[in-house]
């Protein structure tokens, strides 16, 4: 199954690069899905099938053509059943269901709600899968709150007034996150195609009522960095320097400095698994050298200078603290909510023999990385200091 559904766009302005399609009115189709079909296939014909003018639907279609996606509650069900698992990773599960003292938000028991939808659907008694996918999608206040689509049919335009009086208009409307399909005939069309995996084959509709609007889709940034040719803020000459511009080492030479050391560390990004820019190994090699240098130079005071870190997992941090207190445990407080994957897992990773996840010298990257993985996983029991 997935879950790609139509979302509504506030127009505030359109770029000319990018030119508003008209509504269109006529059709031989009769339901909302159909119409918007009816108006696409204009569309084709007066704009081409390789048109940069971008093709909006009205958006009382839109929210009608949504509210008709036909579901098939057993399903549903089991889709609920299996996206729960998945849920009972959430550290805040507890929290949530049982608030501390001036917590905003009245208390909400996630898991509860998941089996109340799963149980309204083994019933038959949810009516569209945007029904399904709004309940999911707004269960908790912060569902509300992240979001880069309206999450709910907003009306045909919306008016912002500012504090001056000054009134701003803007249209909404109907936009889909994958090219329209003229095979989108009505509810049943839609869903198949927008939230039915291909490979499914026993799609059986089973209810037919009306559902609330609400956006169902959501988007999570991914950001990526790229290695500066050198470490900026640091115009001495290293003493020890990561290859891939993780770590570096420096001495002072200034007045009162003769005794300091400074340790830049612009990243603890590490990942063996096909990238050698984040091996750890370097990382780890480039410390431990720069920390013989400092003994050897009498250095006795060091800087850590994380400016512009923009972090890792930790792996890394863990090490370099292991190094400069090598007597005293680091604290992580990394934990994962036991559930029954989990549970799962470490048993798994237990019942692997120690002398296993040992690095050996004739372990290719693959290998290593696996084990690398496997040793640092919060599954793995070796890798707490207790049981708690």
């Amino acid at each position: 199954m997935r879950f790609q559904y139509l979302h509504f766009s506030t127009l505030l302005g359109l770029a000319a690069s990018a030119p508003l399609s008209t509504y269109g009115t006529s059709s031989s189709k009769s339901s909302p899905c159909g119409l918007i079909t009816s108006q696409f296939e204009e569309y084709l014909k007066t704009s081409g099938s390789n048109s940069t003018v971008l093709f909006y639907f009205d958006p009382e279609l839109a929210n009608e053509c949504l509210l008709s996606s036909v579901i098939d509650n057993d399903l549903a069900a089991s889709f609920v059943v299996e996206y729960k698992k998945y849920v009972q990773f959430q550290s805040t599960l507890n929290y949530l269901k049982y608030p501390t003292d001036g917590y905003w938000y009245p208390p909400v028991d996630i898991l509860g709600g998941i089996d109340d939808i799963a149980s309204t659907a083994a019933k038959g008694g949810l009516a569209s899968w945007y029904r399904i996918a709004k309940d999911l999608r707004l269960g908790t206040p912060f569902g509300a709150f992240s979001f880069t689509n309206l999450n709910n049919y907003p009306g045909a335009f919306t008016n912002l007034t500012f504090a001056n009086g000054t009134i701003a208009s803007s249209n909404t409307a109907g936009v889909s996150p994958e090219r329209w399909s003229t095979n989108i005939v009505d509810g049943e069309s839609f869903t198949n195609h927008f939230c039915i995996d291909p490979a499914q084959a026993d799609f059986t509709p089973t209810a037919t009522a009306s559902a609330a609007p609400s956006s169902t889709s959501s988007t999570t940034a991914a950001t990526s960095t790229t290695s500066a040719p050198y470490l900026l803020g640091h115009v001495y000459n290293e003493v020890a320097k990561d290859p891939n511009n993780r770590i570096a080492g420096y001495f002072l030479n200034g007045s009162y400095y003769e005794d300091t050391a400074v340790l830049y560390v612009a990243s603890f990004a590490n990942e063996l698994f096909g990238n050698e820019n984040t091996n750890p190994l370097t990382f780890q090699n480039t410390t431990q050298t720069f920390f013989n240098a400092g003994r050897a130079a009498n250095k006795t005071k060091l800087v850590i200078d994380l400016s512009g870190n923009g972090g890792g997992n930790t792996i890394l941090p863990n090490d370099l603290f292991s190094r400069l207190f090598p007597t005293i445990e680091s604290y992580v407080g990394g934990r994962v909510r036991v559930g029954d994957a989990a549970d799962i897992y470490g048993k798994m990773i237990a019942a692997v023999p120690d002398d296993v996840l040992l690095p050996n010298t004739s372990d290719n990257e693959t290998v290593i990385g696996i084990k690398s993985a496997i040793n640092r996983a919060p599954w793995n029991y070796r890798s707490s200091l207790d049981s708690g």
